[in-house]
């Protein structure tokens, strides 16, 4: 972007800074569960649309859903296209305790922002409104239909109380896989030399929540999952977004939330690498 474009940009979200606090306001006044999302959704799609964007809504089958879209009138058909992610559904009871108003606001308002200065570059910015965060996450089902797959650059914003910062690192993307060995045997007549890598994942599941508590906060595995037909464990690292994943699981810790379903059904385990 150049720096007459940023320039327009900035100038749009300073004149645009009471607006956009009596936005956030409002739908944190106003929260909708997922799938629910109909007077957030409506008020976006037709901000966007006054802003000049073309806009679909609702968007591939979801009636929640939007796409806005805004491009160089001058533009080729190989010119970069950006799109920005849009939440705005809440939770049950507490409304919007996960913050979706303010980064809901911050999203959509970038994108009304890079709209006000796509005359000054050539690009595309796409804003997408993907409802349902807090349960199925529309933005799975837009990935599978193939939303994002011409798309150069996709991104969402997440309120932060502490330091605005661009390089967020985020370790629920990465993980550590195991892989457990166990060795069959007849139920019958040989249980004593069974080794079965089924009841090691399940006492993995079961018993690795209860780990939390006996772990520093920045070691706690927060997610977990497990696909039985390849008997494979993934552990989902902790909850401090700076801290990279090779800081923060030590061996030990490892160790520690194996070892019940290790030690009980006479498994080994091995760390797979992850793709």
């Amino acid at each position: 972007m150049s720096r007459q474009a940023f320039e327009k940009a900035h100038r749009y979200l300073n004149q645009k800074k009471s607006e956009m606090i009596a936005f956030s306001d409002y739908l944190a006044a106003h929260p909708e569960l997922s799938e629910k999302e109909y007077e957030s959704s409506r008020m976006m799609a037709e901000i966007l649309s006054g802003a000049g964007f073309s806009v679909e809504y609702p968007y591939l089958g979801l009636p929640t859903a939007f796409k806005a879209v805004k491009r160089s009138p001058d533009g080729t058909e190989k010119m970069p296209i950006v799109a920005i992610m849009v939440e705005y559904d809440a939770l049950p009871v507490i409304g919007h305790g996960c913050g979706h108003n303010l980064h809901g606001t911050m999203a959509l308002y970038a994108g009304l922002a890079v709209g006000e200065a796509v005359g000054d570059i050539s690009g595309e910015i796409r804003v997408i409104g993907t409802p349902a965060e807090e349960t199925d996450g529309a933005k799975v089902q837009m990935a599978d239909a193939g939303v994002f797959d011409d798309v150069d650059l996709a991104f969402m914003f997440h309120s932060y109380a502490g330091e605005s910062f661009a390089d967020y690192r985020a370790l629920g993307i990465d993980g550590l896989e195991f892989s457990f060995a166990g060795q069959t045997s007849h139920i019958g007549a040989g249980r004593h030399d069974n080794a079965d890598h089924g009841p090691a994942l399940g006492l993995t599941w079961n018993l690795t929540p209860g780990s939390r508590t006996r772990l520093s906060i920045w070691r706690r595995p927060f997610k977990y999952s497990v696909a039985y037909g390849i008997c494979r464990c993934i552990l989902w690292g902790g909850e401090h977004p700076l801290r990279q994943m090779d800081e923060m699981v030590h061996p030990a810790v490892l160790h520690h939330l194996l070892r019940p379903g290790r030690f009980d059904s006479n498994c080994n385990y091995d760390q797979l690498p992850i793709v």
